[in-house]
């Protein structure tokens, strides 16, 4: 139950920095001072099911706190880069890399809340092959590499 507790309170600590002093500068120690745990515990390793909770729980903030709405965009905007970039750099051409990474992170979140709230007709392993059916026709390999 404290492990919860210190999650929650990590999670509401970046958050509250975030929105108040926007995300590059913001760092790891202060996020656990304002948590009150320390710099290793927010530093710990987690599986992607809580990187994802993460993400979850900034879209309900942010829902119900619209100063944290800008700071979400910025989240996604580089989330779209950081995409933008893997396809590129794994050699791929796209026709529109920007709505192919919308549409590429679209599929994500939806396949990703159904897999996070466990549907059974929707394990992991279903969601990432649908996802990459989906996007796959929209990747070419680059002719020049």
């Amino acid at each position: 139950m404290e492990a919860a507790a210190s999650r929650a309170r990590i999670l509401d600590a970046a958050v509250k920095l975030i929105a108040r002093e926007g995300l590059d500068d913001v760092r790891i120690a202060r996020i656990a001072r304002e948590a009150g745990v320390s710099a290793s515990l927010v530093h710990r390793p987690g599986s992607p099911h809580d990187d994802w909770m993460l993400w979850v729980e900034l879209w309900r903030h942010t829902a119900r706190h619209p100063e944290l709405r800008a700071t979400a965009a910025r989240v996604y905007a580089r989330m779209h880069a950081w995409f933008a970039e893997a396809i590129v750099a794994a050699g791929f051409a796209v026709a529109d890399l920007d709505r192919t990474v919308d549409r590429l992170l679209a599929l994500i979140d939806g396949y990703g809340i159904r897999t996070l709230t466990e549907d059974p007709a929707m394990p992991l392993e279903r969601a990432r092959a649908e996802v990459w059916a989906a996007i796959e026709p929209e990747l070419q390999r680059n002719a020049s590499r």
